[in-house]
């Protein structure tokens, strides 16, 4: 059963790198589209990854309003 869950945790990872990787070409792409992200655990984790380039694209994408990252506290 541990197996299986670690196997499983891998594979959504995985997608959601595919996901963000195209959510930042497709914002590139239109400056008109918006993106909201909430799962901040992954998105970390995809962080850690990318190079220079890819997170100053990004932080432009936040900057500008096309890229939200959304956080819940209790």
């Amino acid at each position: 059963m541990s197996f299986f869950y670690i196997a499983r945790n891998d594979v959504r990872h995985a997608s959601i790198q595919y996901i963000l990787d195209s959510v930042v070409i497709a914002l590139d792409e239109n400056p008109d589209r918006r993106f909201i992200y909430v799962e901040m655990a992954f998105f970390w984790r995809w962080w850690n990854q990318q190079t220079e380039d890819m997170r100053n694209k990004v932080r432009q994408f936040v900057n500008e309003g096309n890229f939200y990252l959304l956080t819940f506290s209790q």
